[in-house]
């Protein structure tokens, strides 16, 4: 048979059985219980109390006359249910939610403002003359080329289509490399009128406005990279053609108009204008 033990290395065995053990294993328990019945409980527990909290172990024990009845067997096991009761404590897992009372309870919260600050010191890019000019003949894809209009002394390049003796009016560009350490994959070139002290200079806010300005050219090797940066424009090639974009004003570059004789100007991709050209050396 079954006997309980307590947590303690005390032992209680009850040498009788009698009716007033069916008043313990009630389901309702009652507090107190008559007759001669089994108590297991620790000497702390109170007297007229008999829902104990503590531990119980049971051990199978080798019993001589096993003349234990089937209702015996059957109120053991609903007492040994019971106590099992008695010891299981509910296993609650902390959740996100007791970890945030618990910060709410220790820290206060506080808003946090945002202050947006524009950065007006940008570090400067570096340009490095490799020494080396190319005289190139450049055209449009609608093969218009360059031509020179001085009206009342105000240079402008224009985009015409030239034929014949005509030809000859055809304006060549002085194309200056440079190197950019910031950026090495860019080729940056300056692009000047040949045999003239002009050079493409892309100026202005919103839109940026491409004009031709007059520097000596010594001035021009001279100049500081912050100076260079209006003539600079950065070249990229696809197959047989290229496009110049301003360094100044990235995503703008140079265009002619799909008309005759218009101004030379710079234009974003996808306007309605010519941004590729061909080049060739003269």
């Amino acid at each position: 048979m079954m006997k309980v033990e307590p947590a303690s290395p005390q032992y209680f065995r009850s040498s009788s059985y009698s009716s007033c053990h069916d008043l313990f294993y009630e389901p309702d328990c009652p507090k107190k219980a008559k007759g001669p019945m089994l108590c297991v409980k620790q000497p702390s527990c109170s007297e007229s109390n008999f829902d104990c909290s503590s531990i119980f172990h049971l051990q199978e024990a080798q019993d001589p006359s096993p003349s234990m009845s089937f209702k015996q067997a059957v109120v053991l096991v609903v007492a040994v249910e019971k106590l099992k009761k008695q010891v299981q404590t509910p296993i609650h897992f902390i959740s996100d939610e007791d970890l945030y009372d618990l910060f709410l309870n220790i820290f206060e919260p506080e808003p946090i403002e945002c202050e947006t600050v524009e950065l007006l010191d940008q570090p400067e890019k570096r340009y490095i003359y490799r020494n080396q000019t190319i005289e190139y003949s450049i055209r449009d894809i609608d093969k218009k080329c360059f031509l020179l209009q001085k009206p009342l002394g105000s240079p402008r390049l224009t985009a015409v289509h030239l034929q014949g003796p005509d030809a000859k009016k055809e304006v060549k560009i002085n194309m200056a490399f440079y190197m950019c350490p910031g950026n090495p994959t860019q080729e940056a070139v300056v692009l000047g009128i040949a045999g003239e002290n002009l050079y493409l200079c892309c100026t202005g806010e919103s839109p940026p406005v491409l004009t031709l300005e007059t520097v000596d050219k010594n001035v021009l090797g001279s100049m500081s990279s912050s100076e260079l940066q209006p003539f600079i424009f950065f070249k990229s090639n696809s197959g047989s053609t290229c496009r110049f974009e301003s360094a100044t004003f990235p995503s703008w570059y140079i265009s002619t108009s799909l008309a005759e004789n218009e101004r030379v100007k710079v234009s974003q991709l996808g306007q309605t204008a010519f941004t590729e050209f061909n080049t060739s050396r003269s």
